[in-house]
């Protein structure tokens, strides 16, 4: 088994153990879990797989076959067969990791240093000023995948062509991120379920934006960013003339240059494919070392 700590949030552990499914221990006497689970930098539910976990599933599979044999029936019996279930389960959640994906090379860049005229920047995630009232990533900085670096690259140079240029609110977002997120609004028109889809911000792929002037002001667009309501849908009836305008402007040139808009969020839009690249988890920290390859998430 490999023993190198797997990186970022498993939120199935999280949502075995607040259902009651995940037992606080396996073999009746020692904590199972302590080995491999605890709280991450993010403050959410990760596993580390670990010699110390494999042995403590095992046990408690080995212990809890030894109880139905002895009992037969009854009460302890059920018991032992409850246990037995809970083990198979933790293995369902564990075995992808034990079997590890091989690292790739993640490909993601910093937005800033990669795209001319570099975009501005307003990464609110990096202070208290989101939705979600805490500080989710540790500085503020924007990484893309290179192909939607790349991609942005034309916007913003059809854009400067006309006196106007991108400010960009985020890209890439790591896992834990994304399920920290989903906790507070699990709600699939504005946050991404992090145990289907792994979400697409966490492939570098997305990424939320809106027009400025040459001197830097935001054009007036239909909400602020990250209004999660329906006037911030694309179909919504309440924008006016200039909102629109300026909504539409921005979205021909996202399409002409490779990007979809998503229908629930007039901010954000997805590198046209961005199915094909895998979900991520590696860190900003890791990002800013020079750390070059990342685990797929999926």
């Amino acid at each position: 088994m490999p023993s190198n700590r797997p990186r970022g949030l498993k939120a199935e552990v999280f949502a075995l153990r607040s259902t009651g499914i995940l037992p606080a221990s396996l073999s009746g006497k020692d904590d199972a879990l302590s080995p491999f689970s605890g709280l991450d930098r993010n403050g959410c539910w990760e596993i580390r797989w670990t010699e110390g976990a494999r042995l403590g599933i095992f046990h408690g599979m080995r212990g809890a076959v030894i109880e139905i044999l002895r009992w037969g029936g009854g009460r302890k019996c059920r018991q032992a067969i409850k246990s037995l279930r809970n083990a198979l389960l933790l293995l369902l959640v564990l075995m992808p990791l034990a079997r590890g994906a091989e690292e790739v090379a993640h490909g993601l860049v910093r937005a800033c240093s990669s795209i001319y005229p570099p975009p501005l920047e307003e990464v609110r995630y990096a202070t208290t000023y989101n939705f979600t009232g805490h500080v989710l990533y540790p500085f503020p900085v924007v990484y893309l995948h290179r192909d939607a670096a790349a991609a942005l690259q034309k916007v913003q140079e059809d854009l400067a062509s006309q006196g106007l240029g991108l400010k960009v609110f985020d890209g890439y977002r790591p896992l834990p991120v994304q399920a920290k997120m989903w906790a507070i609004v699990p709600d699939e028109r504005y946050v991404s379920d992090p145990l289907k889809s792994r979400g697409k911000h966490t492939r570098g792929t997305a990424v939320d934006v809106t027009l400025v002037d040459h001197l830097g002001n935001e054009l007036p667009m239909p909400t602020g960013y990250d209004d999660f309501s329906e006037k911030a849908h694309r179909d919504s009836a309440k924008w006016s003339l200039e909102q629109r305008a300026n909504n539409l402007k921005l979205e021909a040139v996202m399409q002409k240059h490779g990007f979809v808009p998503f229908p629930f969020e007039w901010w954000h839009y997805d590198l046209r494919g961005w199915e094909n690249y895998p979900p991520l988890d590696i860190s900003f920290e890791e990002l800013a070392r020079g750390v070059e390859t990342a685990k797929p998430a999926d």
